[in-house]
C-alpha cells in the first residue's frame, strides 16, 4: 500500500467558498511563530505537500503537553491567541496576528503593563523666524515626528511564566507608532526574535516524537455483528427500533454515526454509539440494531457496550461500535443504546454500500479532526494515514475539520473533480464549489482524497456537507453524491 499524497484545500466561507494551496507560505504565517530555527531550516528542505503536511503535523504533536488524547492544548491555546491578536491589532489592512504586536502578543503572551509617551510634533518653520515653504505644512510634513512609543512590560510579579522560561528577573519590548505612515514596528526586532526563539525551544515538551509513529492508539479489531431473526430483543426496544427517525443527535448527548470503508477489495459498514461520561461508566450498556433492506427486515444484533479506541471526540465519553456484514446494496439500520433495559436513545441510518465493480463506487464521507501517518493496521488506517472518526460529530471553531472520501474502480482518477455544498441548519451556506480531486491510490483499484475546512469562519450551527464526485468540472450532474452532518461549537 502506498502511502496517500494529501491535498489541502482550505475553503474560506464568506460569499462563495474557494480553494487555496500555499503551504511554502506556513512556515511563515502566525501558526508557525513557535517554530525554532532548526525547524525552519527543515522546512525549506521538504518538497512536496506531503511532506509540509507532516512537518506541520509532527510540529503541533511536538508541543502537546498531552499526546495520545483528543485535545492539544497548546494547539488550541496559539489559535485563541491568534483570534484575539486578529481583533485587537488589525492595522492598515493587515491582520493583527502578522503585525509585529501581534507576533509578540502570540508569542509571548499579555504583558504585565502598557506604557504610552508621545512624542511632541516638530515646530513649524515660521515658528523659528523662518519662513513657511509653498504648499504649507501638510504638504511637506511638518509635524512629522510625533511618534508614539508603547512598551510592553512583563514581571515578576504578574507574568512569572513567561520569566521563568526566557530567564530573565523582567524584559520589556517597545514599539514605535508612526501616525503619519500608520505603521507600529518593534524597536529591537533583534531582541524579540532572541527572545522568540528561547520560548520556541521551551515549546518542545514532546522532543521524541517522530511522525512515523503511530499517535492514535491502534485498537483490538472493530467486533462483526451477528446479524439473525433469532436475535432476543425485548418487545418495547424492538419496538423503538422499527419506528425510529432519523435522529442521529439526542438530548441525552448520545451521538450515533457511520462509516463506510473501501480496503482489501471490499466494503466494511461501521455503526457506532458515543455515550457521554455520565452515562457510559454504566455496565448496563448496551448497543442494539435492526436491519432492513428492500424486501424488509433481515435481523437483529446485540453488541455489549465495549469502549473502542479508534474513535476521538470533542469531549470525554465513550464509543461503541459494530462492524455489519453487509453485501452491496442499500440498507437502513436501526439502533438502540439500551440502559438497565430501557431504551436510552435510537437512531435509523441509512447505509449504502457500494458495489466496488461498478465504476465510481464511492465510500462514505469520513469526518476527522485530522489526520496522523501511522504504521497501524486497522479499519481506519488508510495509505499510511490514520483517520480516527470523530464520533459526536461535533467541531470547535478553534480547530480544523478534515473530510476523507474513497473512490474505486474510475477510469481516469486524474480527471475527478469534487463539487462542495455546504448547508446550515437546514439553509444554503455559501455557493456551490468545485475543485479537482487530487486522488491517491491507497490500494489496487481505490484512490483517496482528503481536505481541510478551517473552522474559524464559521460560527454555530448544525452543518451538512454535500460532496459530488464528478468527471467533468462542467457537468450539471454528479457521479454519486456523499453527505456528513456535523455541529460547529464557537471555542
Amino acid at each position: 500500500m502506498r502511502k496517500l499524497t494529501i491535498s489541502i484545500a482550505l475553503l474560506v466561507f464568506a460569499l462563495s467558498l474557494s480553494a487555496q494551496d500555499q503551504p511554502e507560505s506556513w512556515i511563515d504565517s502566525p501558526d508557525a511563530y513557535f517554530a525554532t530555527s532548526a525547524e525552519k531550516k527543515e522546512w525549506t528542505t521538504l518538497a512536496g505537500n506531503a511532506e509540509r503536511e507532516e512537518f506541520k503535523s509532527r510540529y503541533w504533536l511536538k508541543r502537546d503537553p498531552s499526546p495520545g488524547t483528543p485535545e492539544n492544548e497548546f494547539r488550541n491555546t496559539v489559535l485563541e491567541r491568534i483570534k484575539v491578536a486578529d481583533a485587537r491589532f488589525t492595522n492598515n489592512n493587515i491582520a493583527g496576528s502578522r503585525t509585529d504586536q501581534g507576533m509578540v502578543f502570540i508569542v509571548f503572551g499579555t504583558p504585565a503593563r502598557v506604557g504610552n509617551v508621545r512624542q511632541p510634533g516638530l515646530p513649524s518653520a515660521s515658528s523659528g523666524g523662518g519662513n513657511e515653504p509653498p504648499g504649507g505644512r501638510g504638504a511637506l510634513g511638518w509635524v512629522e515626528g510625533n511618534e508614539t512609543t508603547t512598551t510592553w512590560v512583563w514581571d515578576r510579579d504578574r507574568t512569572p511564566r513567561i520569566l521563568d522560561i526566557v530567564k530573565m528577573p523582567t524584559f520589556d519590548l517597545v514599539f514605535i507608532t508612526e501616525p503619519n505612515k500608520r505603521t507600529v514596528n518593534l524597536q529591537n526586532p533583534g531582541k524579540a526574535n532572541e527572545l522568540r526563539e528561547t520560548v520556541a525551544e521551551a515549546s518542545i515538551v514532546n522532543p521524541e516524537l517522530r511522525q512515523a509513529e503511530p499517535i492514535i492508539p491502534a485498537g483490538t479489531p472493530i467486533p462483526m455483528a451477528e446479524i439473525s431473526s433469532s436475535t432476543a430483543v425485548s418487545p418495547a426496544t424492538l419496538d423503538a427500533l422499527r419506528t425510529a427517525s432519523q435522529q442521529n443527535r439526542h438530548e441525552s448527548g448520545v451521538s450515533f454515526g457511520h462509516a463506510v470503508i473501501l480496503r482489501d477489495g471490499a466494503a466494511a459498514p461501521v455503526v457506532w454509539a458515543w455515550v457521554p461520561e455520565a452515562i457510559s461508566a454504566d455496565p448496563t450498556l448496551r448497543l442494539l440494531g435492526l436491519v432492513s433492506g428492500s424486501e424488509g427486515e433481515i435481523g437483529r444484533f446485540d453488541r455489549p457496550f465495549e469502549p473502542s479506541s479508534h474513535f476521538v471526540a470533542s469531549q470525554g465519553g465513550s464509543v461503541a461500535t459494530a462492524q455489519l456484514p453487509l453485501q452491496a446494496g442499500e440498507w437502513n439500520v436501526a439502533l438502540a443504546l439500551e440502559r438497565d433495559g430501557r431504551t436510552v436513545a435510537t437512531t435509523t441510518i441509512p447505509v449504502k454500500v457500494p458495489d466496488l465493480g461498478a465504476e465510481w463506487s464511492a465510500s462514505s464521507l469520513l469526518l476527522t479532526g485530522g489526520p496522523t501517518p501511522s504504521a497501524a493496521v486497522d479499519l481506519f488506517t488508510l495509505g499510511g494515514i490514520q483517520i480516527p472518526p470523530r464520533a459526536d460529530s461535533t467541531f470547535l471553531t478553534s480547530e480544523s475539520l478534515w473530510f476523507f472520501f474513497q473512490v474505486s474502480n474510475l477510469p481516469a482518477p486524474e480527471n475527478a473533480w469534487i463539487e462542495m455544498r455546504l448547508r446550515k441548519d437546514g439553509q444554503p451556506f455559501g455557493k456551490p464549489s468545485v475543485h479537482t480531486a487530487d486522488l491517491g491510490p491507497v490500494e489496487p483499484g481505490i484512490w483517496m482524497g482528503g481536505f481541510e475546512i478551517p473552522l474559524s469562519a464559521l460560527t454555530e450551527g448544525d452543518y451538512t456537507l454535500y460532496l459530488g464526485l464528478k468527471e467533468d468540472p462542467q457537468a450539471e450532474q454528479a457521479r454519486t453524491w456523499l453527505r456528513s452532518d456535523f455541529r460547529v461549537l464557537a471555542r
